[in-house]
């Protein structure tokens, strides 16, 4: 279901509307902004890295370089290792600092000479960087190492030394780079806030590390992009996820040639860091945002309460006083700060006048039409023709007594309910072939409901309709309007042809038995030239109708019986091939100046060698003023109905008066009766014998009766009068204070009583409260006799969708054979000495029901109980 917006509402709805693009532009500048950081943070950290490789290139180039002086220089390739120490002091100012210690290992690997001895032997060859050196006999690179020399964490570098023969290894000249000299320089290098640089060497140890996250020197760096590039020994770049599940922008590159690739410069930036700025920028500008589109929908909806709905409201509390016939006023109620709702309000008083005057002249018009209605209804059971009316349904309305003659089962149809359900086949409507039936949807009434004129219709029936006799029915159908313009119901206007379409059947048969058809026809007949339009020959009907002697005929065309503005319309259906054997309706004009409608059924023919056309005509002059005057009929009947209305009323109102009349007058003396009986039982009991005390009791039950019998007398009198007022209800709850009454009634019966939990219908409470009333005190009283008593109050839905409510027992029942005369009043199948009663409560009961459009019936078996069932029409009832 559409839910329905107020005016304040859709204004604030509006403004939100407005509002909403700029937080689409918000956040699609913070992801724009997002995705430049990422790509600059990409472009920043491969470009540090190609900085940070380079530095570190230079820096193992110029440790190659330095064991390359060192390895051939004379003191290092002899055996004196006093002169060797001496030369590596001499040459350690000349270094950097940052190169560290430097020196001469033996083939053996044991430190021969350096620059300042150390304070115990050392042996490195099981260092990587001397047994690279001893196999490759080139420079290498070591690895993440802790100096054995000093316990300070260096990287080493070897170059062999050879002696004088440049074959026999004099051993490893070694360079110990201090891992904390190569962090300052990465240092000195200008890094982005996010951006992390490391130095790390074959294995993943970190030999430097600065930037945005302190890496522990010498710790392993296990992220797996970091693993892959290293493996690959070749640089490598892009985003990747790491082992925390951080997504990482990095750049790794190797450091040194090819196959010397011990060292790697890498760069990483996390993508939270990154992103880290905008997203609180983004968080505060939505927050901003929100504020501000709370505080526009506020204002919006104050504003839209005071210019709009209030104003709307005022005049919506007009338009309903004006509904409800209340509104009398000469000015706008109030005024509106938007000069558009201030004229509506004006031009609303000013429609509320009109509508006054309006009603006073439909008044005096409805007056008159009553008068024009009588007079319809003369003509209407006039006609020969016949007529019946039906409604949206297709219920019979009216119908004149022609129609009853043509068609001799129509009563029996409409009796059974709507014509749109009747089957045809039981109708016996046919098409003229006699064999083919008409469909349901084709049925002339069908159409004109669906709002299609129906000018001309024939059908052969042979069924129900028609008594068994064979019959053609020719005639026309149309919607009827109601005073709003729309559809209300269908006249279908119709006459037997039987005779005139058998004459022109006969005419298609045989030529041979044309002349005799011809002329014995009752309808106007003639042939005519189609070039010339020259009549050929005419029948004696037309001779007679037309007022035109046969020579006189003769000597005419058709054009000459025909108004001069029809002759245009005539020559363009002549023209027209697919209008032959059609039917259609034109003008005539007699001999003595009168026109007259006639329905022109023709087809074409050769005579005397010549084109030609067969005509019938039927003058249908009474039956179009019959069409014509039907829409006034069947308003003037529905007032009729009105007035019978307020004589019912008036008339249930002097019965209503009459029946407490006659219930005082008759309590009276039976008051009197009683109350002598009583008197007689207290002061005058031991004079009685025992038949005269058996006397005054027959006396005293008898008045009771008859008090209980006018008691009823009076209920189905105010059933009859009372108004239904309609409304949903759920009789399971009275149902339950009925049965609760008669427990307390009759507290020594045992009585299973089933109640369903929602019998939900529609109807007047305190009416269908008697019904229900009636319905279970006589399951109650009808069981008194039944040891194990059973009553069943309930509803279900019959096979064609109707709700029935029933109340079902396993009492004392009765025999179907009397069941039409159950709720006949006064009627009882029981003895009053078997079971009490006064035989008005099941004829109470139909009344109600019968009020409220439905129908109520029973089915019972002697000795095994009774269920009395009924159903309710919501449209009746309301």
């Amino acid at each position: 279901m559409n839910r329905a917006f107020g005016l304040r509402a859709a204004l604030t709805l509006l403004v939100l509307i407005a509002i909403a693009p700029v937080f689409a532009v918000v956040f699609q500048a913070s992801l724009a902004e997002q995705s430049a950081r990422i790509d600059r943070a990409e472009s920043v950290v491969r470009s540090v890295v190609d900085l940070g490789a380079a530095q570190q290139e230079s820096l193992v180039e110029g440790a190659r370089q330095m064991l390359a002086a060192i390895a051939y220089a004379p003191p290092v390739v002899g055996d004196d290792v006093e002169a060797c120490a001496a030369y590596m002091k001499k040459l350690q100012p000349h270094y950097p600092a940052s190169y560290g210690s430097f020196g001469l290992l033996d083939a053996a690997g044991s430190l021969t000479c350096r620059a300042t001895p150390p304070p115990a032997s050392v042996n490195s060859s099981d260092r990587s960087f001397f047994r690279s050196a001893v196999q490759t006999g080139r420079f290498s690179v070591g690895e993440y190492t802790v100096s054995r020399a000093n316990g300070r964490p260096v990287l080493p570098f070897g170059l062999p030394v050879y002696r004088d023969d440049g074959v026999t290894l004099r051993g490893v000249t070694y360079l110990a780079l201090d891992v904390s000299q190569a962090e300052d320089r990465l240092r000195r290098m200008t890094l982005t806030p996010e951006t992390t640089l490391v130095v790390a060497d074959h294995n993943g140890r970190v030999l430097a590390s600065v930037g945005a996250r302190k890496i522990e020197i010498g710790s392993l760096l296990a992220e797996p992009f970091v693993q892959r590039a290293m493996a690959s020994q070749a640089a490598d770049y892009g985003r990747a996820t790491g082992a925390d599940g951080q997504e990482w922008v990095f750049a790794i590159k190797p450091v040194g040639r090819a196959d010397e690739r011990k060292l790697f410069v890498g760069g990483m930036a996390s993508r939270a860091d990154l992103l880290a700025g905008a997203e609180s920028r983004l968080t505060a500008q939505m927050v901003a945002l929100l504020l501000i589109a709370v505080l526009a929908a506020v204002a919006a909806w104050i504003f839209g309460d005071r210019v709009f709905a209030r104003p709307v409201r005022r005049l919506l509390d007009r338009v309903d006083a004006l509904a409800d016939d209340e509104m009398r006023m000469s000015a706008p109620a109030s005024g509106s700060s938007l000069r558009e709702l201030g004229a509506l309000d004006k031009r609303f008083t000013v429609v509320a006048r009109r509508l006054n005057e309006q009603a006073l002249q439909r008044d005096a018009a409805m007056a008159e039409m009553t008068h024009q209605r009588h007079l319809l209804e003369s003509v209407f059971d006039g006609m020969a023709e016949g007529v019946f009316v039906v409604d949206l349904k297709g219920r019979m309305l009216h119908k004149n007594a022609a129609a009853g003659a043509i068609l001799e089962g129509l009563h029996d149809a409409s009796s059974r309910g709507s014509f749109l359900r009747a089957d045809m086949g039981t109708l016996g409507v046919y098409l003229l072939d006699g064999v083919t039936l008409l469909l349901a949807e084709n049925r002339p009434v069908a159409r004109a409901l669906r709002g299609e004129a129906v000018e001309y219709f024939c059908y052969l029936v042979r069924g129900s309709l028609t008594a068994g006799l064979e019959k053609i029915v020719q005639g026309s159908a149309r919607p009827l309007l109601g005073m709003d313009g729309r559809i209300s119901g269908a006249v279908v206007v119709y006459f037997d042809v039987t005779q005139a379409w058998h004459a022109e059947q006969e005419l298609r048969d045989s030529e041979s038995r044309y002349r005799t058809l011809f002329e014995s026809n009752p309808h106007p007949m003639w042939l005519f030239d189609r070039e010339t339009l020259r009549f050929l020959t005419v029948n004696d009907a037309a001779v007679s109708h037309y007022g035109y002697s046969r020579e006189e005929f003769l000597s005419m065309s058709i054009a000459d019986i025909r108004p001069v503005g029809d002759l245009p319309a005539l020559r363009e259906k002549l023209d027209s091939i697919d209008t032959m054997g059609r039917s259609h309706t034109w003008r005539h004009r007699l001999k003595s100046g009168e026109l007259i409608w006639v329905e022109v059924s023709s087809h074409t023919m050769e005579y005397d060698g010549h084109p030609a056309r067969l005509v019938l005509a039927h003058d249908v002059t009474k039956l179009l003023e019959a069409q014509q005057a039907l829409q006034e009929a069947n308003e003037s009947l529905e007032r009729r109905v009105d007035e019978r209305t307020v004589e019912l009323k008036v008339a249930n109102s002097e019965l209503e008066s009459f029946a407490y009349s006659v219930s005082h007058d008759l309590r009276a003396p039976l008051a009197a009766i009683d109350g002598f009986g009583r008197a007689l039982l207290a002061q005058h009991a031991s004079s009685l014998d025992k038949k005269g005390h058996h006397y005054l009791n027959r006396i005293r039950e008898n008045t009771r009766s008859m008090g209980d019998l006018i008691d009823d007398l009076l209920s189905l009198a105010r059933v009859t009068r009372t108004e239904i007022n309609a409304e949903p209800l759920d009789l399971a709850g009275k149902a339950g204070q009925i049965v609760e009454r008669l427990r307390q009634r009759d507290p020594l019966r045992e009585v299973s009583v089933v109640i369903d939990t929602a019998i939900t219908c529609q109807g007047d409470a305190r009416l269908l409260g008697i019904v229900l009333e009636n319905l279970v005190e006589n399951a109650w009283k009808y069981t008194s006799h039944t040891p194990q008593a059973i009553i069943h109050v309930g509803s279900r839905m019959s096979e064609n969708g109707e709700k029935v409510i029933f109340v079902a027992d396993n009492g004392a029942g009765f025999d179907m054979v009397y069941a039409g005369k159950l709720f006949n009043a006064f009627h009882r199948l029981h003895t009053a000495t078997d079971f009490e009663g006064t035989g008005i409560g099941l004829a109470t009961v139909h009344r109600i029901i019968t009020r409220h459009g439905g129908r109520v019936w029973a089915d019972a078996s002697p000795g095994k109980g009774a269920t009395f069932q009924f159903t309710l029409s919501t449209a009746s009832s309301s």
